[in-house]
């Protein structure tokens, strides 16, 4: 195997969240917001926040950033709502968001989020395609979300989105009647494909939550365009089998990374741009070769295996301010 880095999947996070004076990816950018003890820094949420075009809550997510709600412009507009079963949430926090209740306990958070923001871009490309309205209403993103799952249960009741263009409701408003924008209505309708997908809160606190967001990021693989676990100190993604680049965007990763092996058999790996590249003759698996603490000696790292493995940098969340 030989990579190059003009080959096969291409990922980018500094062009996703338009971070380092890098250009917008061209895709549209999802952030789903978990409810973690181990909050990324507000530096990290709010750069993700502005760039995003779609976001999507977790359970109790709203409660810990219900600062960028009101911080962060224009942010209501691109809310599709608050996700979970709704044993985290507080009455109160974020009235005007749509609740989306799916009260299944075989799944979790983040599964439900990236279900529901799915089924809403399948819904919304699927109307642009026939000329009509989508239905983006609780229930509905609830029951689809559930049949996308593979799951029973009845869907929660919860408040309806306005029309597209509407104004918000008023902060502190019994009825939660949330706006979803044109803008955003508009990046729905590119599909799920589409999106680059950024989440906040899947990394740090406990370690079976984290690895439920590993197993995500395997399970979900080739749903959307790419999809990244975000934390203060680190950025992880899953690369597929074959051939990859990993573009960073220094000073804001690297130069510290990993090459870091998920599931049974082992990988074969070769990279270029690496301090300690990886070759054919070594094979990536727990209880043989576990490529961390490696350094990034180029902006481009090339990667080919014939398995999926889990690329990881470091962050410095404090390079962001200097923007």
């Amino acid at each position: 195997m030989a990579a190059g880095p003009g080959a096969g999947v291409d990922r980018c996070l500094g062009e996703a969240i338009g971070a380092r004076g890098r250009p917008p990816a061209g895709r549209p950018l999802a952030v789903l917001m978990l409810n973690s003890p181990d909050e990324p820094a507000r530096g990290l949420a709010a750069a993700c926040l502005r760039r995003a075009d779609v976001v999507v809550f977790g359970d109790g997510a709203l409660g810990r950033y219900g600062w960028a709600l009101e911080g962060v412009d224009g942010l209501r507009a691109k809310v599709l709502g608050v996700v979970g079963d709704f044993d985290s949430i507080v009455d109160g926090d974020g009235r005007g968001v749509m609740r989306i209740g799916i009260p299944s306990q075989d799944a979790n958070d983040m599964f439900k989020c990236l279900a529901v923001l799915k089924e809403a871009a399948n819904a919304c490309a699927g109307a642009a395609a026939a000329g009509s309205v989508a239905d983006l209403s609780a229930l509905r993103l609830a029951a689809a979300a559930l049949r996308c799952l593979g799951l029973e249960g009845d869907a929660k009741d919860g408040t309806e989105p306005a029309a597209a263009g509407a104004p918000p409701a008023a902060a502190g408003s019994d009825v939660a009647a949330p706006c979803i924008s044109s803008e955003c209505a508009k990046a729905l309708t590119l599909g799920p494909g589409s999106f680059d997908v950024v989440v906040l809160g899947g990394l740090g606190g406990r370690f079976d939550h984290e690895a439920q967001s590993l197993n995500a990021l395997v399970v979900w693989e080739g749903e959307f365009a790419s999809m990244w676990l975000l934390s203060t100190f680190s950025a992880v993604t899953l690369l597929p089998a074959g051939a990859s680049r990993v573009r960073l965007s220094p000073p804001f990763e690297g130069p510290t990374c990993g090459v870091i092996p998920i599931g049974e058999p082992p990988s074969r790996v070769v990279t270029t741009g690496l301090r300690w590249n990886l070759g054919p003759e070594l094979k990536l698996a727990y209880g043989a070769c576990v490529s961390s603490s490696n350094h990034a000696e180029d902006d481009v790292v090339a990667v080919e295996t014939d398995r999926p493995v889990l690329f990881t940098a470091a962050l410095d969340c404090d390079s962001l301010a200097a923007e």
